[in-house]
């Protein structure tokens, strides 16, 4: 007898740009795109779940797998219901594993009140004590088995044999888990924060969230996020129980021996917690019982780079000029956005800075230019850039970073100063809002990377780690959410052509409407708000399918269209922050 519980994919991916030729619109009013849903990945409530023996063996294993989920502090009470006795399970700094598994009745019948019951499959990741989840590039094979007792055939079965290494059915986490990110200073950056996506169980009270949340943020950053941020918590410092008076919740930190940050460090400090811990209303910051700091997310909310809100406005390029598109219209003129029809000879691709400076790749007469300036007649080509030139970004400090030659590499556009970074055949690069963590193409493959800013303005990459680890024949990516990132590829078992996937590998979404198409040729998004909760995705998201823009919505692409009903054709389109 075999019961399948659990059939996943533990796999996810990213993809990077490449540029598709482009045909003439036409300055009208489309008919284009409806209102894009806005429940794409949406976290719901799940109705509290408990766990218990049933008269059923493989019922009872297979809650027993499921029991491990919900607040870390009860864990192995709940596992306990299991058994006639206290065992010792794995402790909890090893983590629980995810587990997708068959489940089989044994052929031990001989006595009705004892069966065994052996599960097999593979441990795709394990989640861990501070909300990371890391997952395998191999998923490891999975078998054991569970030795069944009972008193009687209608009494509940308990589990006389059992393996120590605690696990979790992989379903089980992904309808009892969400997104927690935390967040810590970007580094060369005082007044920005970095995301550190974690991920807490969707069932506790909101003072157990809390208390779990800034007991994560006391511990710091990731190892991979550690590289681009840092925590601006004291060392030593513990947390005392998180209170509320008046509607105000009072968080009070005992600092280390000798700890008394300054007002700047203090502000940082606000701004990690009320962003990690999303604290919308009012609450107030002390340091051993003394107030310190006051106020809601609102006071800090710069200090995110993703604003809130804003026009779902795209950008494209074609017939060597910047054109815009919205639900009302496409033009090559715009008042408020003075890109907007830019124009030059063998224009190929564009980036826009906070201030409106514009970055372009240029075909000119000698090869591929790297262009930066205000716009037409104010434009200035960086020298010592001479090979194949793709995706120019800007970053917050006024650099611009691009791929030239299959090598990421960044220009000064004050001193124009070059520094290569890394790689070898880099073929697509997306840039995080935060100007902290990176994106790019190579070899087919998704990879994501931080970025380290030091003071005077010098840049480091870390380690890399691949994204979307069973999509393959990537060619582009973009950021969907300050987590999420939408890769354009091929994934075994699957006919869609586009996928959006956790930074960490643990959620993958299929893009529904893109498998009869072909691969997309580039992607961009506007990246999600990150006040919306649950959100993997913004508005627009942009595709180059053939020569033909797409809109992407939940529901699938649709074609970009003109007043006349003719398809938008165009290339290398971009979303501006506003």
């Amino acid at each position: 007898m075999r019961t399948r519980i659990l059939a996943c994919a533990a796999v996810s991916c990213l993809a990077a740009p490449m540029l598709a030729s482009c045909g003439v619109p036409e300055s009208s009013s489309p008919e284009v795109v409806q209102a894009a849903p806005t429940d794409f990945g949406q976290s719901s409530s799940v109705e509290a779940e408990s766990f218990l023996p049933t008269e059923d063996a493989i019922t009872t294993v297979e809650h027993f797998l499921r029991a491990a989920s919900g607040d870390p502090v009860g864990r192995d009470d709940r596992l306990h219901e299991f058994t006639d006795d206290e065992r010792e399970f794995s402790a909890p700094a090893d983590g629980i594993g995810l587990l997708d598994v068959d489940i089989d009745l044994g052929d031990d019948t001989a006595d009705l009140n004892t069966t065994t019951v052996v599960v097999t499959g593979t441990v795709v990741g394990t989640y861990l004590p501070d909300g990371q989840v890391r997952m395998n590039d191999t998923p490891r094979e999975y078998e054991e088995e569970f030795v069944l007792e009972r008193g009687g055939f209608q009494e509940n079965w308990s589990i006389s044999e059992l393996p120590s290494q605690v696990m979790m059915l992989r379903d089980q986490f992904e309808r009892s888990y969400e997104q927690a990110p935390l967040y810590f200073q970007a580094t060369g950056q005082n007044d920005l924060l970095v995301p550190d996506l974690r991920w807490v169980y969707r069932n506790l009270d909101e003072a157990t969230d809390h208390d779990i949340r800034l007991n994560w943020l006391i511990q710091g950053t990731s190892e991979w996020v550690r590289q681009s941020a840092r925590s601006v918590i004291p060392v030593g410092t513990v947390s005392e129980p998180i209170t509320e008076e008046d509607g105000v919740v009072q968080i009070d930190l005992t600092l280390g021996e000798g700890a008394d940050p300054d007002a700047a460090t203090t502000d940082a400090i606000a701004a990690q917690i009320a962003w990690s811990l999303g604290l919308t209303g009012r609450f107030e910051l002390l340091f051993n019982g003394e107030q310190r700091a006051e106020g809601t997310l609102e006071k800090w909310r710069d200090w995110n780079a993703i604003p809130s809100g804003g026009d779902e406005i795209g950008y494209f390029i074609a017939e060597d000029t910047v054109w815009q598109f919205t639900s009302e219209a496409i033009t090559d003129a715009s008042a408020d956005h003075p890109w907007v029809g830019f124009s030059e000879p063998g224009l190929r691709q564009v980036a826009v800075a906070d201030d409106d400076q514009i970055a372009a790749v240029v075909a000119a007469e000698t090869g591929l230019e790297l262009q930066t300036g205000a716009g037409e007649g104010a434009m200035s080509t960086v020298e010592g850039l001479a090979g194949d030139l793709r995706d120019p970004q800007w970053l917050t400090d006024g650099t611009v970073m691009l791929v030239d030659d299959g090598v990421l590499t960044t220009v000064d556009t004050g001193s124009g100063a070059v520094q290569t970074l890394a790689g070898e055949a880099v073929e697509a690069l997306a840039v995080a809002p935060d100007d902290h963590r990176i994106v790019y193409v190579e070899d087919g493959r998704a990879w994501a990377a931080p970025l380290s800013h030091d003071a005077d303005g010098n840049l480091q990459i870390g380690k890399p780690e691949r994204i979307g680890l069973a999509i393959t024949g990537v060619t582009d990516v973009a950021w969907g959410s300050e987590d999420f990132i939408w890769v354009a590829g091929e994934r075994a078992g699957h006919d869609d052509k586009l996928f959006l996937v956790s930074i960490d590998n643990v959620e993958v979404e299929d893009q529904s409407g893109t498998s009869g198409l072909p691969l997309a040729e580039a992607i961009a998004a506007r990246p999600a708000d990150p006040l919306a909760a649950g959100q993997n995705r913004g508005e627009p998201n942009i595709a180059v399918i053939g020569d033909d823009l797409y809109r992407v919505h939940s529901s699938g692409p649709q074609p970009i269209e003109n007043a006349d009903g003719q398809i938008v054709q165009g290339s290398a389109p971009f979303t501006v922050l506003e």
